[in-house]
């Protein structure tokens, strides 16, 4: 029972995340970067807006996996996904749809390391029995 709350508790976080780093850039176009880059002058009301919406959002979600894990645990995490992404682009890309899955790869890694994070508190009572209280300083 405690295992199916903690999966349903790992799958929203991991949606929140996943949701949050497509959104602000994924390979098929659809992002705000993309509408950044392609739209121009147009809309700059809308996309302040958005950035400000995306960057606390950011903000939130680091803030908490860091009072989850720490800031060592945060930074750790951090250089894993840092080093996968740069392992991934020294591969010699043969194709286009190639280096695209890869993209994705990388995006689904990042969203998966602050899910983690985000439900390693809950992970680590429910293993040990004991309850961790961290103050955000």
């Amino acid at each position: 029972m405690a295992h199916q709350f903690i999966a349903r508790y790992f799958l929203l976080r991991w949606l929140l995340c996943a949701f949050v780093v497509f959104a602000t850039y994924n390979p098929s176009g659809y992002s705000y970067y993309y509408w950044l880059q392609n739209s121009g002058d147009d809309y700059l009301a809308i996309k302040a807006l958005i950035f400000v919406a995306l960057f606390w959002t950011y903000i939130t979600i680091l803030s908490i996996a860091r009072a989850a894990v720490g800031a060592s645990g945060l930074y750790t995490a951090i250089v894993a996904v840092v080093l996968l992404f740069y392992g991934l682009m020294d591969i010699e890309h043969s194709s286009e749809t190639l280096l695209n899955f890869l993209r994705y790869i990388q995006l689904v890694t990042l969203a998966s390391a602050l899910a983690i994070c985000l439900t390693w508190s809950k992970l680590r009572s429910s293993l040990i029995g004991q309850k961790s209280v961290r103050r955000l300083n």
